[in-house]
């Protein structure tokens, strides 16, 4: 990992830190990268159900060229 990471602390239940020790032992990888997979996708995830609810707004509609490039002062 060649991003700067930050400590944080977090009480989890015991039977899921020892599910996470069984999968990073399994995979050889360490817990952090292990933790850090699993909360990407679970941000993955959310983000793409925040798109897909923002698809379903009726007045949510794509800019066209002009919008676009207005919007950027181009």
């Amino acid at each position: 990992m060649s991003e700067e990471l930050e400590a944080i602390t977090l009480e989890i239940p015991a039977a899921l830190a020892a599910e996470i020790e069984d999968i990073s032992s399994q995979l050889g990888k360490s817990k952090t990268e292990i933790l850090t997979d699993a909360l990407n996708m679970y941000m993955d995830y959310h983000d793409l159900q925040f798109a897909v609810e923002s698809a379903k707004d009726p007045n949510d509609r794509p800019l066209t060229a002009d919008e676009f490039f207005d919007d950027l002062d181009i």
